[in-house]
């Protein structure tokens, strides 16, 4: 192949794999986790979670609601002070609508969830 032409397909080509490559990055921490228990969260006014008697867990209170969103989960805690969205399989759909303590390990942005239940 002639090197006139192989040095521009070659600069393109490298492009075009940057380019893939920086998509993916940018869009892997929205993704869920294949762990369908783990969950994503996205959240409003963040405060800071309430800690309960158990040593190591954290629990936030509030109201069970649908998700309005989708992208972000398909429940949502909502709090005095804060929207946190849940994704999980379990199925709390007997608990929308009611106060509930969510109990979780890990951080706001990033936590795996314990477990829901009517306060």
């Amino acid at each position: 192949m002639n090197k006139k032409i192989l040095y521009p397909v070659l600069v393109i080509a490298a492009g075009i794999i940057i380019g893939l490559i920086w998509r993916y990055e940018s869009k892997a921490p929205a993704e869920s986790s294949a762990n369908p228990d783990q969950n994503s969260t996205a959240a409003q006014n963040i405060s800071v979670p309430a800690k309960s008697s158990t040593a190591g867990s954290n629990v936030w209170q509030g109201t069970l609601k649908a998700s309005d969103n989708s992208k972000k989960g398909n429940l949502m805690l909502v709090t005095d002070k804060s929207t946190i969205y849940i994704y999980t399989s379990r199925d709390y759909s007997n608990l929308i609508g009611q106060q509930v303590n969510v109990s979780y390990e890990g951080t706001l942005n990033n936590f795996v969830l314990g477990d829901i239940t009517p306060k």
